[in-house]
């Protein structure tokens, strides 16, 4: 397996942070553990190149509408576990995998994910996923949209959606998703 580094050891809700903007050129494998992310407006994260990342017990907060992650490098990997992530927009990312564990979206982030794989386990108050063309597997996860406006889970994917639990959207699953469901 492939080493992960790790960059502090901090808990998400203390006051250290590293901030602003970061831009990934060629190739990059990395991950941090303990670390607070934060950026005031631009896109937190940006990447058109293939990225590992492997991110544990971090805190990622965007002030402004922009995106915490827009990676569009093909075969890109990310992983989050137990991280939480303050921002209405939380990634937009195009032929990357993503695998969220016991995540936490507070302000009710969107991801915006094409023609990738997305797992999520235990995790809670998302937004929306917005999946276009993806494999997606949904496990255990819990949706709040809350304005009354977006689809809980919404585009053109395939997969599993199982035990998952939909609050104050004013469509949970769209016709236009082909996954099983299961339980929700």
């Amino acid at each position: 397996p492939l080493p992960q580094p790790t960059g502090g050891v901090i808990t998400p809700y203390q006051t250290a942070a590293i901030v602003g903007n970061h831009t990934f050129t060629g190739t990059v494998v990395g991950g941090f553990e303990g670390v607070n992310f934060v950026s005031a407006s631009g896109d937190t994260f940006t990447s058109t190149s293939t990225t590992l990342w492997y991110m544990d017990n971090c805190y990622f907060a965007q002030s402004s509408s922009d995106n915490l992650f827009n990676f569009s490098g093909a075969n890109s990997y990310l992983s989050f576990i137990d991280c939480s992530f303050g921002a209405t927009n939380v990634m937009n990312t195009s032929t990357t995998n993503v695998t969220m564990k016991n995540c936490t979206f507070p302000q009710h982030g969107i991801c915006n994910i094409s023609d990738g794989e997305i797992i999520c386990t235990n995790c809670y108050e998302i937004g929306e996923l917005a999946c276009t063309g993806c494999d997606l597997h949904v496990f255990n996860c819990s949706f709040y949209e809350g304005i009354g406006t977006m689809q809980c889970i919404s585009g053109t994917a395939t997969g599993i959606i199982q035990n998952c639990v939909f609050l104050l959207c004013p469509v949970g699953i769209a016709n236009t998703i082909s996954a099983t469901v299961i339980n929700c």
